[in-house]
């Protein structure tokens, strides 16, 4: 019998992933414009939320970023606009959709990080807000860093097993 349970320890995902040091030689090899280019930078553009103890019951929304750069929630027949804090903060993620960057896109990005009022470009690239629960979690050392500082933040996943508290 095939037991499936619901991960409910917490997982930080960044609006911006830089996935550069996972690439091998061979995919760079396959796609010359991304080599000379040496640019993998994803940008969140959707999450799909499960919200309920056990992956048989629940309920489901989304979280969309419009094409001018505005989040809205899509809750079954309302959509209300939110904020990526709003989107980061969401325990209950389930599902995260990223598109590429293109290369004007994220010259523009580094152009913020470098013109920025006076905040370190770690912290405006550091897309995990802070928790308001004192729930534990893990993190991951950053794998790389590219020349916009854009952070990688993963978590390890831990079995918890204990009721969510809202």
């Amino acid at each position: 019998v095939k037991v499936v349970r619901k991960i409910k320890q917490l997982i930080s995902y960044p609006e911006l992933l830089d996935l550069s040091s996972f690439i091998t030689p061979e995919a760079l090899q396959s796609n010359e414009e991304n080599h000379k280019f040496n640019k993998f930078i994803y940008q969140l553009n959707a999450v799909v939320v499960h919200f309920g103890e056990t992956v048989n019951s629940g309920h489901i929304f989304s979280y969309i970023r419009s094409p001018d750069n505005l989040w809205y929630k899509a809750d079954d027949a309302s959509i209300t606009k939110t904020n990526l804090n709003n989107v980061l903060a969401d325990n209950d993620a389930y599902i995260l959709c990223y598109s590429k960057l293109a290369k004007n896109e994220v010259i523009l990005r580094e152009t913020e990080v470098y013109t920025a009022c006076k905040e370190p470009s770690r912290l405006l690239f550091s897309s995990t807000p802070i928790r308001p629960d004192d729930r534990a979690y893990t993190n991951i050392e950053d794998r790389a860093t590219t020349r916009a500082n854009v952070l990688l933040n993963i978590s390890g996943f831990v079995e918890d097993d204990s009721p969510k508290q809202n």
